[in-house]
């Protein structure tokens, strides 16, 4: 047999090999639970990425909800500058975060900006956004006027049949959303960036690791953001440290080019559980060492007896009631797997102890464990959370809080409720007590939220949870969650704040937003929706019913059938119809919407913009009334029209301007210039229509086409789509103009003849200037200016002109006789004497043998008269026979009544002179007397200013001062009287104030300009309200109403108008006092009235209204002095217009003003 094992040294070897599997188990789990931790940390740090990723997704999705509103506005989809620039500047007002919010063309180049533009179209924004025709987010970028860091987004504005005209785009500044990662509760180890899809850092929550625009490290993380992975990716950096990265699109397919990665050292996130792990192994070594030491120690006095009662108790507990057990000695140990004796029964025994132990450990194992995971999510939801727990003890008072409570509120943890409330604020403290003592007494859950004042003056919003329990071991208590709510009411008062912002841009582009819950059939809507629909604000219910209610009756099944078939087919909704209000007026809208899905594709909400295009409508309308008007005269002119495209060929010709360029209008359609008249290539009608296209401006010319010998007047006008041509045949204009233009200049001569004859001072002037001008014209050798001598005996030669031998020499007295027996007589008789050639005269007279003598074939000899009566001659000799032609006698005969007239004119001028110097001394005379008269005008007004009035008010301040000081003293009689010269004082004030604003009125100085009355009727009738505060009267004013004239004369009319309305209706009931004005008549002034349902007047006394001091109404019934409707026509009288009054007595009195001689329409335009 083998010899027994001793049972201490059989202890210690169980004991070894006992603890044996423990170690190795041990080991085993280390490294399990290294690959744990290790899944753990990469879950949480995926977990971190996603909750990083929804808050960039927020962001983006704010964006394009901005944007969409935007692109749908009218005037970004029309470019209407400066509307679309205001849009655009409040959007980018609305958030700090916009470094810009702008719009682009289709080129490229910005619009509606208050900036100078630019070209983005080498922006990666725009690129994808004009390609994907949907929302796009673009690639890091760093401003080119701010030169900070940007990552822009942009949304297809569309126009006209669902074309691209454009992109609306919104920049965030980086350092916005870096300052927001670096605010997330992350461990200082852990590395979050936002990077776009070229692997660019955009944000980051470490700015010492990667700044924004630095590629992506690693370079295997980088790729992954390029090849459009996700999830969870491990790397070995340079110095062959491992690292864990984490990356997740910010999702849904508005922001598919953005990616949040998250990355994190191996070591760094596993060391803390990694340490606890190896402790634990090393506690377990040292523990199986000691335990063994302790077992050879201690084994037969600590072991083997206990082992051997034990095995005794365990056999007695398993034996059946009342059986007896074996006596004597314990059983010996055999070669057996169990060589100890007692452990073979201690072994059967305690195998279904260990399986049941067993089986219970792994339960409390498996329990332990979650329980620990549910706390650790627990504890990090909480810290992530900024929640705590807290009880209050209410039978003394006490606080109890947990350790997070002091991290969440910044401060430590009073440890009594009077101390907690030291740091409430008064209001908010009350509220809290009494949320309190209701929870206590009503046993209603505690739900409250205050503001915590911190020792360092900073506030806290905490949000309180908390219920009682009865079952506290000290008694009652308030179990209670604390959470710090700061971030939430900020953000909600962040929200509030945009959503009044988004809701004023949308009412002030006239647009209205919906969103319909298509499970729960709620709407919300912004803007103008209610009002377009002509339901007031609140009377709207969001229901299709009601919506339907409101469309035009002839587009409502359309509308319908839209509608459903867009939100059960999914496809987008853009309709145009109409909405007939209560009232009966019709409203065009533009309705554009569409289907947002769950990410199991099932529609979920609608949501749409509504778009006011009444106006539009009616602009298409008139466009489309103005087309056909245009059409028709285009075709009744008799000029010729052609409307020329871009790509020069005709799109439209009129029937006058085929005819004219000799082809019909259906023959020219498609055709270009060029192929019509190809001649016409580089001449100046080619050149001129060809630069007006490139450089868009107009082009007036007179162009010759030699093929047809014609001239045509032509005027190029340029537009988007091209030219448009205007042009006529002129070419019997040119040859008229050719024919009168020897005609022109001679006449020109003769102007400048006749200006130099009406500066002649004596009749030797008018003889050299006109002879000097006869000559030239008539290309003659010589001119005398002939005059009788005062007695009739001779003619003498005032003046000759020209070369050659004078036939009289200046100066010089003929005989009577020796001109001809009778030449005056004759002269006077006949008109003229003209002889073509000297030389066939058979007896020529002294004159005509005179002039042959000096070498003087053709002779024309002229009267110069005064009045009828001859007076003198003017001879013009040519060297050639026949000179004096038809023509050269007509102009000779007009140059002569020219000199005729200048010579009346110059003894009309001497007299003149005459009567001018005795008018200049009766004119000095008069203006002396208006000299004197206005110093005794102004010495007049002075006097009534100053000496009038200093006398008025020293019986008006002595009265007052008497009725004052000694009223007491004077009988009723007396001071009656004394109230009476008082009141006599004032009105005769008021009357020199009246008639010095008169004399002011006729003659203060005028500026006629355009002016609105209605603000200046504001004016008026608020400082008639501060006077009388209690009176209510019922004012009704347009919205604006311009006329033509003095704005200070007419502040004083409608101050007459407004301040007699305002006295003559206060006995009125319902005082009513009306501003408007009356549509002209056709070629007359246009009025404007002051209406009032006062008093009124007698119609019959109407014709004196007007007269200075004409009072209708006795004193006491209606203070005032008569002058102030005196002043009135005065003024309109300086206007050139006139003023006239109707009154039905107790009922309405209108006094209507007619100025000068333009529309309303017309001065609104000026003073726009």
């Amino acid at each position: 047999m083998t010899r027994p094992i001793p049972l201490r040294g059989a202890l210690v070897l169980l004991l070894v090999l006992v603890l044996l599997p423990a170690l190795v188990a041990t080991a085993v789990s280390d490294r399990i639970a290294h690959r744990e931790v290790a899944e753990r940390a990469r879950a949480e740090l995926l977990l971190v990425a996603r909750m990083a990723s929804a808050s960039q997704q927020a962001m983006v999705e704010g964006v394009h909800r901005m944007l969409l509103a935007a692109a749908q506005a009218r005037s970004v989809r029309e470019m209407e500058e400066p509307r679309c620039t205001a849009l655009f500047d409040r959007l980018m007002a609305s958030s700090d975060s916009f470094a810009l919010v702008g719009m682009a063309r289709a080129d490229g180049r910005t619009v509606c900006q208050s900036r100078d533009p630019i070209d983005v179209s080498d922006r990666a924004y725009f690129q994808r956004a004009m390609r994907s025709g949907r929302f796009a987010v673009g690639n890091h970028i760093v401003g080119r006027r701010r030169n900070a860091p940007l990552v822009s987004f942009a949304l297809p504005v569309r126009g006209e049949g669902e074309a691209i005209v454009g992109i609306a785009y919104a920049s965030i500044d980086l350092r916005r959303i870096d300052e927001g990662l670096r605010a997330l509760p992350l461990p200082p180890h852990l590395l979050v960036q936002l990077v776009d899809s070229d692997g660019t850092v955009l944000a980051t929550s470490r700015p010492e690791r990667s700044g924004s625009g630095a590629p992506l490290e690693p370079a295997v993380l980088r790729e992954a953001v390029r090849a459009r992975q996700a999830g969870e990716l491990d790397s070995v950096d340079e110095r062959d440290r491992r690292w864990m990265h984490a990356l997740a699109p910010v999702d849904g397919a508005l922001a598919d080019s953005l990616v949040v990665a998250v990355s994190v050292r191996e070591d760094l996130a596993l060391a803390e559980p990694l340490a606890m792990v190896h402790r634990q192994l090393l506690a377990l070594g040292a523990a199986a060492l000691l335990a063994v030491a302790l077992a050879w120690l201690l084994g037969r006095r600590l072991v083997e007896q206990p082992i051997a009662s034990l095995l005794r108790r365990t056999q007695a507990i398993g034996r059946p009631a009342g059986a007896a057990g074996p006596a004597g000695p314990a059983p010996q140990l055999t070669a057996l797997a169990m060589p100890i004796a007692e452990f073979r029964g201690l072994d059967a025994a305690l195998r279904e102890l260990e399986e049941r132990l067993g089986r219970h450990e792994r339960e409390r194992d498996a329990l332990l464990a979650e329980t620990r995971h549910q706390a650790e999510q627990l504890g990090r939801a909480q810290r992530l959370a900024r929640v705590a727990y807290c009880e209050l003890q209410l039978a003394d008072g006490r606080v109890l809080a947990s350790p997070g409570l002091a991290e969440v509120l910044g401060m430590p943890v009073a440890r009594t409720l009077d101390g907690v409330m030291r740091h409430v604020g008064a209001a908010d403290r009350e509220r809290l007590r009494a949320a309190l003592g209701r929870c206590v007494s009503t046993g209603l859950p505690l739900d409250v939220e205050f503001a915590l004042h911190r020792p360092d003056g900073s506030e806290l919003w905490l949000h309180v949870l908390g219920e009682i329990d009865e079952r506290g071991a000290q008694g009652r208590r308030l179990v209670a969650a604390v959470q710090d709510v700061g971030e939430r009411r900020a953000a909600e008062a962040a929200a509030r704040e945009h959503q009044a912002r988004l809701e004023a841009a949308v009412t002030a582009a006239h647009m209205g937003t919906y969103d319909h819950d298509l499970r729960s059939g709620r709407a919300l809507w912004l803007g103008r929706h209610e009002a377009m629909w002509g339901y007031a604000d609140g009377q709207y219910d969001g229901s299709v019913a009601m919506f339907l209610q409101r469309v035009h009756p002839d587009d409502r099944a359309r509308v319908s059938a839209a509608n459903e078939d867009s939100r059960r087919a999914g496809r987008p909704l853009h309709i145009e119809y109409r909405v007939q209000w209560p009232d009966g007026r019709v409203r065009w809208v533009v309705d554009s919407g569409n289907v947002v899905r769950d990410d199991d594709g099932v529609p979920v909400r609608f949501v749409g913009v509504v778009l006011d295009v009444t106006e539009v409508k009616e602009a298409e309308q008139h466009l489309a009334a103005m087309s056909r008007r245009i059409s028709g005269i285009l075709e009744s002119t008799s000029d010729g029209f052609v409307s020329v495209g871009r790509d020069w060929r005709v799109t439209y010709a009129n029937r006058r301007g085929a005819e004219v360029l000799g082809h019909t209008p259906d023959g020219m359609l498609g055709r270009t210039l060029r192929e019509l008249f190809p001649e016409s290539a580089g001449s100046d009608f080619d050149l001129a229509v060809r630069r007006a296209m490139r450089e868009r401006e107009e082009t007036h010319l007179e162009s010759y086409y030699p093929p047809w010998g014609r001239w045509y007047e032509n005027h190029v006008f340029p537009s988007d789509e091209g030219l448009a041509v205007y042009f006529r045949d002129i070419t019997p204009r040119k040859q008229a103009e050719a024919a009168i233009a020897a005609l022109v200049e001679r006449l020109q001569a003769l102007r400048e003849m006749d200006r130099a004859l009406l500066q002649a001072g004596s009749i030797a002037d008018v003889a050299q200037l006109g002879l000097a001008r006869l000559r030239g014209l008539l290309a003659c050798e010589r001119a005398s200016y002939l005059t009788t001598t005062p007695d009739g005996g001779a003619v003498r030669c005032l003046w000759s002109d020209g070369g050659g031998e004078a036939v009289f020499p200046p100066g010089t007295d003929v005989p009577a006789g020796d001109l001809g027996r009778g030449f005056i007589e004759g002269l006077a008789r006949q008109g003229r004497l003209s002889i073509d050639d000297l030389d066939r005269v058979e007896q020529p007279s002294p004159l005509l043998l005179r002039a042959a003598s000096a070498g003087v074939r053709s002779l024309l000899v002229l009267p110069l008269k005064d009045g009828q009566r001859v007076v003198g001659a003017a001879l013009m000799a040519a060297p050639r026979a026949g000179h004096f032609d038809a023509g050269r006698v007509a102009i000779a005969e007009g140059i002569v009544d020219r000199l005729n007239i200048a010579v009346e004119q110059l003894a009309l001028r001497q007299r003149l002179d005459r009567h001018a110097a005795e008018l200049e001394r009766r004119v000095a005379e008069r203006t002396a007397e208006v000299v004197q008269a206005n110093r005794e005008l102004e010495a007049f007004s002075y006097s009534v200013s100053h000496d009038l009035r200093a006398p008025l008010q020293s019986v008006s301040g002595f009265s007052q001062a008497l009725l004052s000081r000694h009223a007491a003293q004077l009988e009723p009689k007396a001071r009656h009287y004394l109230e009476r010269i008082l009141a006599g004082a004032q009105q005769m004030e008021q009357l020199i104030a009246d008639l010095l604003a008169l004399a002011q009125v006729s003659h203060a100085e005028m500026r006629a300009r355009p002016v609105d009355l209605v603000p200046i009727a504001r004016d008026l009738l608020q400082a008639l309200r501060d006077q009388a505060p209690a009176r209510e009267v019922e004012v009704v004013l347009p919205a604006t109403l311009v006329v033509h004239g003095d704005r200070a004369l007419l502040r004083v009319l409608l101050d007459n108008l407004l301040g007699n309305a305002w006295k003559f209706s206060a006995p009125a009931a319902r005082p009513r006092i009306e501003l408007g004005a009356e549509p002209a008549a056709e070629g007359g002034d246009p009025v404007f009235y002051v209406a009032d349902n006062g008093a009124g007047f007698d119609p019959a006394q109407a014709a004196g209204l007007f007269t200075p001091f004409r009072r209708l109404h006795s004193h006491s019934e209606f203070p005032g002095t008569g002058i102030g409707l005196a002043t009135v026509q005065r003024i309109v009288a300086r206007h050139g217009g006139r003023v006239w009054a109707e009154s039905t007595p107790g009922v309405r009195t209108v006094l209507r003003v007619a100025l000068a001689r333009r529309t309303l329409d017309e001065a609104a335009t000026e003073s726009t």
